[in-house]
């Protein structure tokens, strides 16, 4: 059963809760945390810092959320490995969307089995132990997958159906704040996951290592699927050896972060148009852009291209983050190494679907 955040309970300022609460849309704020279905700790006095404060809500068995000031200490991973026993940690940043985007980042969380293995919806995995960063870069992040989204719902709805489609439709966004905790996320969802964007260092085997992100690269490298990854890192020097280990690169410091992120979004995570490619030299065969196209490439494409692509659920997600969930679980059994066979099956498929759009 879905959990939704309904009841906030807000520990903080009277300022701070008025600012969170510009942005909390349906949210409904309670004076008992009792009744809430999430806590959220903002300002807190120096001598009672988060952690005496989580002692206070312990009990509770709701999702967790410590906004943390400059001035004082920032403590915690921004993702923890309980959702509900432990707490996020983020950044005040006095941005009226935080209440939005938070919710959101939370809700994926604790419905993240329901909504990937219940109703096979797409995931992507955010690896960031940085809370200055994560704080600044989620809203950006989870606004780019709802706008990309909106571009692939059915044109001829309202508006108010589309934002509907697109938030039932969009991959659900993951954070992990360590290694240990990125692979069991690589490990349960794997094969529903569109891609992976990581930090370069974050904490391995109880330390922080600045290597870690190509560690995990290698894990994700190992998998019988095959999925796109892009490194974020300060650490501009580490370019070639990331992009030689099959990443994309890009620098936290670039200007146009964003740009860089969309262009991988729609060339490699499957939010553009569908790129054929041979496997041997990577090079572009053909491209589509509607269900209809995707027919027609599928009718002429090198059949190495086709087992390349369809043996890494590479067709299946494509259509999942395009809104064909039931499509894309259909196909999903159909065995790439009957090669031929395999490409009528899912020709036949597509035929099946009237009209194609």
């Amino acid at each position: 059963m879905t959990r939704r955040i309904g009841k906030v309970y807000f520990h903080g300022s009277p300022y701070e809760r008025y600012i969170f609460s510009l942005g909390a849309g349906g949210l409904a704020f309670t004076d008992r945390p009792e009744d809430s279905d999430m806590v959220v700790l903002g300002h807190h006095p120096p001598d009672l810092d988060a952690h005496s404060l989580m002692d206070v809500f312990a009990s509770y068995s709701v999702p967790k959320v410590v906004l943390a000031h400059g001035a004082y200490s920032l403590q915690g991973p921004p993702s923890p490995e309980d959702p509900v026993r432990g707490a996020f940690h983020f950044q005040w940043i006095t941005d009226p969307s935080a209440a939005a985007w938070i919710t959101t980042l939370v809700e994926d969380r604790i419905n993240a089995d329901e909504y990937v293995l219940g109703r096979k919806r797409r995931a992507l995995l955010l690896v960031e132990d940085e809370i200055p960063f994560a704080s600044q870069f989620i809203p950006l992040l989870l606004r780019e997958i709802k706008d990309r989204t909106m571009t692939l719902v059915d044109p001829y709805l309202s508006r108010d159906e589309k934002i509907r489609a697109a938030e039932k439709q969009r991959p659900i966004l993951l954070l992990a704040s360590g290694f240990a905790q990125a692979v069991d996320f690589l490990d349960r969802y794997g094969d529903k996951l569109v891609g992976v964007i990581s930090a370069l260092g974050f904490p391995r085997d109880g330390r922080n290592d600045p290597r870690a992100g190509l560690a995990l690269l290698a894990r994700v490298r190992s998998l019988p699927m095959e999925l796109p990854m892009v490194i974020l890192s300060m650490r501009s020097e580490m370019k070639g050896e990331v992009q030689e280990a099959g990443a994309a690169f890009i620098s936290k410091h670039s200007p146009d972060l964003l740009e860089k992120l969309r262009f991988h979004l729609l060339d490699s995570f499957g939010f553009g148009e569908f790129i054929f490619r041979l496997p041997s030299t990577r090079s572009e065969v053909a491209r589509a852009g509607s269900l209809a196209e995707l027919k027609q490439c599928l009718e002429w494409i090198p059949i190495e291209s086709f087992v390349y692509h369809a043996s890494r659920y590479h067709f299946s997600n494509w259509l999942a983050l395009h809104g064909r969930l039931d499509l894309a679980e259909e196909i999903r059994p159909i065995p790439a190494t009957e090669g031929e066979m395999a490409r009528s099956k899912l020709l036949r498929l597509l035929d099946s679907l009237q009209p194609l759009s």
